[in-house]
């Protein structure tokens, strides 16, 4: 039984090594620079997950229907939109929509929104390790 138990602790170790190294290789070679906005508007994002996953299951009929296979398909689907949609978004607006309103409650006042003529947001995405 122990030498079953110290097998199993050495697989997960080299899967989660393995793991790790696939998504620093990926990291590495592709920057995820693409998922900046997503998180600049993840609030919108959440509820957006929801506003769009809920009425396509009534519409559907999925409740209690759908298998893994379909929940990747939706999810991958849902992921792309945000993408796409985020990085429209910001490229207009300093915030987004839903982030602006938590702005507003929290500071009791409005805040503009839009972004002015030829202003340029960039955002950087820190690098924690780069190779030569």
């Amino acid at each position: 039984a122990i030498v079953f138990t110290l097998l199993d602790l050495v697989l997960k170790i080299g899967m989660a090594s393995a793991y790790v190294s696939i998504v620093f290789l990926l990291v590495r070679n592709f920057p995820l620079w693409g998922f900046a906005n997503l998180g600049r508007m993840s609030l919108t994002n959440y509820i957006l997950q929801a506003v769009i996953i809920i009425p396509a299951c009534i519409l559907f009929k999925l409740f209690d229907h759908i298998t893994p296979t379909i929940a990747l398909v939706m999810t991958c689907v849902v992921w792309v939109f945000q993408i796409f949609f985020s990085n429209w978004w910001l490229g207009r607006h300093k915030f987004g929509p839903l982030e602006w309103l938590l702005r507003w409650f929290t500071y009791g006042g409005t805040m503009a929104i839009k972004k002015e003529n030829g202003q340029l947001e960039l955002t950087e995405v820190p690098v924690m390790v780069r190779m030569p």
